[in-house]
This record gives C-alpha cells, structure tokens and sequence, in this order.
C-alpha cells in the first residue's frame, strides 16, 4: 500500500467513525418500547446522520491538511498533484463504501417495500451533496468551522 493512502486512512479515520456512529444510530433509536418500529422518526434522524456523517467525512480529508497548514507542504512535493487529488478522493469514497452497504440492507430490513428506492435516492443525493460541499468549501475557506457551517 502506498504510503500516501496509508496517510489518508489515517487521516479520514475519526471523521469515518464519527460518520459511521451518526448513521448507525438512529436504526437501534427507532425501535418503540412494544417492539414496532417508528419510521418517520427514523427516516428522518437517518437522513440528518447520513448528511452530517458524509460532510464530516468531505472535510476531513482536506480541512485537517488545512488546519494543521501541512496542505502547502504537500502541494510543494515533487509529486503530481493528480496523484494527490487521486489518493484523496479514493480514500473518500471507499470510506463511502461501508456506509451505503448498511443503509441498503438497514433499508431492507426496516423501511417498507413501498418507500425503499425513495429513501435510498433520498440517501445517495443527500450523501453526494454533502461530500461534495465539504470538499469543495474547504478549499474555498481554508477554514474547518466555517466550511463545515457553510455545508
């Protein structure tokens, strides 16, 4: 494994757990106390983690470069930055991975039948929008906290 991925799994890891965590969550939370299930509470919590948990995920990659100014550092080595931008954005996405398989078989197990590819449409553009905003508003900011409000 290049030595480059390796940094960004390192990178990407607490912002993927914590991502991981605010997906997870509302699935167990939805179940009442009789043992039915809740599922506007739960589509609702599920669609607020899958946004929030994928723009945490946008900006780790680049805003944690910013933050701790190593960005310049990196962007000077006598390196392509295709290969940089590469690393980065495959990293991203396969941290995307693991996600999109819980939410499909979360969605075969709790969401009716009749609501399935509406919330799992719901779930991929609320997903893409949120990692693409954090990318590209962190390099537009250079700021973590703004970028992540602005997202």
């Amino acid at each position: 494994m290049n030595a480059l991925v390796k940094k960004e799994i390192r990178l990407l890891l607490p912002a993927w757990i914590t991502a991981m965590l605010l997906i997870i969550a509302p699935i167990p939370l939805g179940l009442l106390m009789d043992g039915t299930y809740n599922t506007g509470t739960t589509k609702m919590l599920s669609i607020f983690g899958v946004g929030i948990g994928c723009v945490v995920l946008g900006l780790a990659g680049f805003g944690r470069e910013v933050t701790s100014k190593t960005l310049s550092l990196l962007l000077a080595q006598p390196r392509p930055r295709e290969e940089l931008w590469r690393a980065k954005v495959g990293v991203l996405l396969a941290s995307l991975i693991p996600p999109a398989i819980y939410l499909g078989l979360a969605g075969r197990h709790f969401v009716p039948p009749s609501e399935r590819w509406v919330l799992a449409l719901t779930w991929f553009i609320t997903s893409s929008v949120a990692v693409t905003g954090g990318l590209w508003t962190t390099l537009l900011f250079r700021q973590l906290v703004a970028s992540f409000w602005i997202s």
